[in-house]
């Protein structure tokens, strides 16, 4: 079966790096007993999982292709600082957190979490924050700062959201089978698991039905026939 899926998995792969906008994420994962990652990049089109041993730029062009040219929602997290500020939109809800945070650590940290989160539309005043004496919540606020233009991406590009609750909730299913089976015990493994994810939900996405699409496929593989596209429309 994994080698059935395998020619799915890579058109959708392909569509997906040719995307318009892209939803991307990362959560921890267990291959042959030791640490790996579980990427998924979540787009109109598609959604697609994949088994990595690095949590890393590298890691990120592979999935997303090095030269994406679409719009990238993430978090904030140094992987994707490849990306140019203008084609990222910031994940409010991540933000969210950090500000949260801000107010856990008391004092004058608190006082500039607080306004953080009660001015979302005054943004251009939080170089406040820099100043507050806090180290932590300063440098946040200064990598925030960095990232200003991708703050707004979401207002001026169709389908961008300003969070990425997209791929966290793509990842969701998966994280949930990593806590019953502890990962995959193998590359091969590993494989498998990337592209039967990647069918389910893409598959969910388009609203077709996962038993009859396995069939065809494993079918069309046996008879050495075209394997059936994972997409509505095929690019």
């Amino acid at each position: 079966m994994s080698a059935a899926a395998e020619a799915p998995y890579n058109e959708v792969l392909a569509a997906a790096q040719t995307a318009s906008w892209a939803n991307v994420d990362e959560t921890s994962w267990r291959e042959n007993k030791h640490k790996a990652w579980l990427w998924v990049m979540a787009t109109a089109l598609a959604t697609v999982l994949m088994v990595q041993r690095h949590r890393s730029k590298e890691a990120a062009q592979k999935l997303m292709g090095a030269d994406f040219e679409g719009v990238v929602i993430t978090d904030r997290y140094s992987a994707y600082r490849w990306v140019d500020p203008e084609r990222r939109q910031l994940c409010w809800a991540h933000l969210e957190r950090d500000f949260q945070a801000m107010v856990d650590r008391g004092g004058r940290s608190a006082g500039a979490g607080l306004r953080l989160q009660g001015a979302s539309d005054r943004m251009f005043k939080w170089w406040a924050g820099t100043r507050c004496g806090e180290s932590a919540t300063a440098g946040t606020c200064r990598e925030i700062l960095t990232l200003f233009v991708g703050l707004w991406t979401f207002v001026t590009v169709e389908g961008v959201e300003p969070t990425n609750n997209r791929a966290e909730r793509d990842l969701r299913p998966a994280v949930q089978m990593r806590k019953l089976s502890f990962g995959t015990d193998s590359a091969r493994g590993s494989r498998f698991f990337e592209r039967i994810m990647t069918v389910v939900m893409t598959l969910r996405l388009h609203k077709r039905a996962l038993l009859d699409w396995l069939a065809e496929a494993y079918e069309a593989f046996r008879l050495r026939r075209a394997i059936p596209s994972l997409l509505a429309q095929p690019p």
